[in-house]
């Protein structure tokens, strides 16, 4: 279900389907993941096969299983480690603005008063996410996206070769633990660059390809980073551009989460402009939509449905999409509190929702988004003020 086609600015850029991709462009898609496959299996194996000719797998001879159980933990928690923070690294050293950086069990979220560490334990965060976003838009946006997204393969990449130096030059156990770590790495790396999608997102070799010429996708990309960009510059989101989104047709892509994406800001950018028909339009087309979201991302649109059905008394509704708000990436909790106070007004039931106010005011400023604060801010004025019938 599209948003509302009437809207000024879809009738200034043309509301349409997207075209179906040309027949040159699927063969050059092929070409491109077909080469790609063949980088990552090449570079993998080159890296392992140059270990001393006696020991090809020389963990398999200086380490006992056991040993391999207990070490495999620990060194997959480093590799992993290794590659977010290739994917940071990549995208500070390119001026964007680190967000967020998770490695099981441990994340790190940028906040107003600078980063906030603090231990995650949802299964859907288990491996690692690294999360950058641009502080300008234009033409070198290309060149920030490529080394935000190449970041982490090289990193791999970076640490299989380095791993492989010690493992010529020691004996015994010691040997077997690099070259584990070798293997760990290469292994990270091909399963990084390989074109694909895993629990909802692309990988990088997916993301890389979709750089390649001048494609709507980069377009797409474009649009949702400066989206991020003013949600980070603290603009509220009633003084958000929204221009990009209508420009770039995110309504109509062909890849999923950017849809997803552009209903979600514009339904904030609704609600801040307490425009109820277009918010009754995104909320009805998030709702249909919202649970084949990447696990991590979508409950913080579980959390705007639990805070729009509890005003509309739709209880049964409310407390359906509360239990999908669980276990996300980064919650904004003054967000959720927010709608946890709306659900105990829907039940009458003022001491819950004060106490659920009480603790959205207290977690205001914990959120690198801080232009949401005075969104919430005036949403808990407007729930104070509602007639209790």
């Amino acid at each position: 279900m599209s948003a509302d086609p009437s809207s000024d600015a879809m009738s200034r850029v043309g509301y349409e389907a997207s075209p179906l991709m040309s027949n040159r462009s699927k063969s050059r898609l092929w070409v491109a993941i077909v080469l790609s496959c063949l980088v990552g299996c090449v570079g993998s194996f080159v890296v392992v096969s140059y270990l001393p000719s006696r020991a090809l797998f020389l963990f398999l001879e200086t380490l006992s299983w056991y040993e391999i159980l207990i070490a495999l933990p620990p060194l997959m928690w480093f590799v992993v480690a290794v590659h977010e923070i290739g994917h940071l690294i990549g995208g500070v050293w390119n001026r964007a603005r680190f967000v967020m950086l998770i490695i099981y069990p441990f994340q790190w979220l940028a906040t107003q008063n600078g980063v906030r560490f603090e231990l995650v334990t949802g299964i859907g965060h288990l491996g690692g996410l690294a999360i950058t976003a641009p502080t300008a838009i234009g033409p070198r946006i290309k060149q920030q996206l490529f080394w935000m997204i190449a970041g982490g393969p090289l990193a791999s990449l970076v640490l299989a070769v380095l791993a492989t130096v010690p493992a010529w030059n020691f004996d015994g156990r010691m040997a077997g633990y690099f070259q584990l770590i070798a293997v760990l790495s290469c292994f990270c790396f091909l399963l990084a660059i390989v074109p694909g999608k895993v629990g909802g997102f692309m990988t990088d070799g997916m993301q890389l390809i979709e750089l390649v010429g001048k494609s709507r996708s980069i377009v797409e990309r474009t649009a949702v980073l400066e989206m991020m960009a003013q949600m980070m510059a603290g603009h509220r989101p009633r003084d958000w551009d929204v221009e990009p989104v209508f420009n770039a047709k995110l309504e109509t892509s062909e890849e999923f989460a950017r849809r997803l994406a552009a209903w979600q800001y514009l339904l904030y950018w609704a609600m801040d402009r307490d425009d109820q028909v277009r918010v009754h339009s995104y909320q009805e087309t998030l709702e249909s939509n919202v649970c084949h979201g990447a696990d991590g991302f979508r409950q913080s649109i579980y959390i705007e449905l639990v805070l729009l059905a509890a005003l509309e008394r739709d209880l049964e509704k409310a407390e359906a999409f509360l239990a999908g708000t669980k276990g996300g990436i980064a919650t904004n909790r003054s967000r959720l509190e927010l709608a946890c106070a709306a659900v105990g007004w829907a039940k009458r039931d003022f001491e819950a929702m004060q106490r659920h106010v009480d603790a959205a005011e207290a977690s205001m400023s914990k959120h690198p988004a801080n232009g949401f604060d005075e969104l919430t801010r005036d949403q808990i004025r407007t729930l104070l003020g509602k007639p209790v019938d």
